[in-house]
């Protein structure tokens, strides 16, 4: 992967906002990010949501999981955590905020400061059955670099991930 391509990835994460209907969604079911927490998740609330992604997976099939991670206005998005696959061959396999992923290699991208973190949590998750990495990723909604922690997770032949953006 060249240096423009990351760079492309970047800049589909820069213009990726809330889906209209995830708001909505959110807005009626009441779980609309309070003022407090500026919308944000928590790495503790990131484990969970991979952790009950992993069991949906269990129950329904890994093919209907990932469509369902998908699902905007489903239970696998909340505020600006969301799960995304990486396949056996280190390509985004499912993406819910930046569809445009779908199919780049995850292993050659970068962060902004230059981090193979996609590497790192592919080689790591691999390894050990699940991992976390830290590395600076646009936030959806402010569209600043910020820091952020992802936690990966072996479901199938594919590496799962959910992250948080850290508070610092």
């Amino acid at each position: 992967m060249t240096a423009a391509t990351v760079s492309l990835g970047l800049a589909l994460c820069l213009l990726c906002l809330p889906h209209p209907r995830q708001a909505s969604a959110e807005a009626s079911s009441g779980t609309a990010a309070s003022a407090k927490d500026g919308g944000r998740g928590t790495p503790e609330e990131a484990k969970a949501l991979l952790d009950r992604g992993a069991a949906h997976a269990a129950k329904v099939g890994f093919d209907q999981a990932k469509k369902d991670f998908a699902d905007l206005s489903g239970p696998f998005i909340d505020r600006d955590l969301y799960i995304f696959c990486i396949g056996a061959d280190g390509r985004v396999a499912s993406h819910p905020r930046i569809p445009a992923l779908v199919g780049l290699n995850e292993i050659t991208l970068r962060d902004s400061n230059g981090k193979k973190f996609g590497l790192e949590l592919v080689t790591k998750t691999r390894a050990e059955g699940s991992a976390s990495v830290e590395y600076t990723w646009p936030h959806p909604v402010s569209r600043k670099f910020e820091p952020k922690v992802t936690f990966g997770r072996l479901i199938g032949d594919e590496v799962c991930a959910a992250g948080a953006y850290l508070r610092r």
